[in-house]
């Protein structure tokens, strides 16, 4: 999930401080970590529920980077995107070059994944005091492309159609340009 660019640069510092780079998707694998090692640990966590207490004794030392951390963790360092200020930031560029009618198009917005996103959009237009239309905004399954034109077509055939598509993701945001 993460950036080939974010990950040669844990490389590269796990490389520098001497640490044995181990990546993983859970923490059950964390447990197969020989002890009394200097560990560098990517560990890929999708849910809000990251416990250091589930992490096996020997890890907890170790350097760790959670990626895909959308919220501030306490207690070890984490790496992570920003998807609200990042939504925010586009939705101002898009305002910014004379957009007014902005559509989104997202995965299910109470997806804990994309409520910041859509946080980010709404705060980026009530910013330049723009009502949210919920008729610009579509929320589509990413895995079944011809969602996506589907949804496109409610929003364009309004007699004010949106002048630009936040799209919260870059799968769909190719396929809004191929609509």
């Amino acid at each position: 999930y993460f950036d080939f660019e974010v990950f040669l640069g844990i490389s590269e510092t796990a490389q520098e401080t001497g640490a044995a780079l181990s990546i993983h998707s859970g923490f059950a694998s964390l447990a197969s970590l020989p002890p009394g090692k200097r560990n560098f640990i990517v560990l890929e966590v999708a849910g809000l529920d990251v416990d250091l207490k589930k992490l096996p004794a020997h890890t907890r030392d170790s350097i760790m980077l959670i990626t895909h951390a959308y919220q501030q963790r306490s207690g070890f360092p984490s790496v992570g995107s920003d998807y609200g200020k990042g939504a925010w930031l586009a939705t101002k560029h898009l305002l910014s070059l004379g957009h007014t009618r902005i559509g989104l198009i997202s995965n299910m917005i109470s997806n804990p994944w994309h409520i910041p996103r859509f946080q980010g959009y709404e705060k980026a237009l009530r910013s330049r005091g723009i009502k949210t239309d919920l008729r610009l905004i579509k929320e589509t399954d990413q895995e079944r492309p011809e969602e996506t034109f589907w949804a496109m077509e409610e929003p364009f055939a309004l007699k004010k159609p949106p002048t630009a598509i936040f799209a919260t993701n870059d799968k769909r945001a190719l396929r809004v340009m191929e609509f």
